[in-house]
C-alpha cells in the first residue's frame, strides 16, 4: 500500500488505515520434510476453513543450496 498525504492532518487517518492492515496480517513458517536442495521447484499451496477470507502467499520456491 502506499499513502500520499496532501496536509499533516491526513496522516492520523492514514496511520489508522496501516494500523487495520498490519493487525491483520499473519505470517506462518513451513520446514520442508524433502531436504534435498536439488534446485526444484516446490508449489505451495494454503487452504483455509473460513469463507471470505482472501489469501496472498507466493506460489512455490525453488529449493536451491
Amino acid at each position: 500500500y502506499a499513502f500520499f498525504p496532501e496536509k499533516a492532518k491526513d496522516l492520523p487517518q492514514m496511520l489508522q488505515k496501516v494500523r487495520a492492515g498490519v493487525q491483520s496480517l499473519y505470517s506462518i513458517a513451513y520446514e520442508s520434510s524433502n531436504l534435498e536442495k536439488d534446485g526444484s521447484w516446490r508449489k505451495i499451496e494454503i487452504e483455509t476453513k473460513r469463507k471470505g477470507i482472501k489469501l496472498k502467499y507466493r506460489d512455490g520456491y525453488y529449493a536451491t543450496p
